[in-house]
């Protein structure tokens, strides 16, 4: 897949738009041509993982599919994928660390070791701040503001990628 050439994965939240651009006799006159539900996932999925340009199909915030009629030329789907322009990173340096209960944070592995250092002492304090604000009865919603732009990712979305837990990280940054 095209996706796969890619140096670069996304990491935060995405747009997606799909024109299907179809015959409009065969769409409407055949059964040859699937519904567009049946399109929209296997598209999404195609993008996600270690060989595509997400990390995974959470990452999706709305989902725009079309199909447009009296179209002549050859059957034919394109896809424009809306994204925070900062909020990638290079596959090849791209891991999570797992910061508590399953809640994973990208981390480029690649870079210097007293900048990951940082890096997990943020998440970390960022996570503890989250929680202690919501157990003095802040709304959820509103103790989210102590967290970064950057989103986590739970574990079981972290599917193909490197998973590192935090302690075990801070050992290797140290040694």
């Amino acid at each position: 897949m095209i996706t796969s050439t890619s140096e670069i994965i996304l990491t935060g939240d995405i747009q997606v738009v799909i024109s299907w651009y179809i015959n409009e006799d065969k769409r409407y006159e055949t059964n040859d041509s699937p519904d567009i539900d049946n399109i929209i996932k296997p598209i999404l999925d195609s993008l996600t993982g270690p060989n595509g340009i997400m990390v995974n199909d959470c990452q999706i915030q709305s989902v725009h599919c079309y199909w447009c009629e009296r179209y002549i030329g050859l059957e034919h789907i394109e896809i424009e994928i809306k994204y925070e322009a900062d909020m990638f990173e290079e596959k090849k340096s791209l891991a999570f660390v797992n910061v508590k209960n399953g809640l994973c944070m990208p981390i480029n592995i690649n870079i210097e070791p007293a900048s990951q250092k940082l890096l997990l002492d943020i998440f970390e304090k960022q996570l503890k701040s989250r929680d202690e604000l919501v157990k003095k009865s802040l709304n959820p919603s509103l103790a989210r503001g102590v967290l970064s732009i950057q989103r986590f990712f739970h574990i079981s979305h972290c599917h193909g990628f490197s998973i590192y837990k935090i302690d075990y990280l801070r050992k290797l940054i140290n040694s």
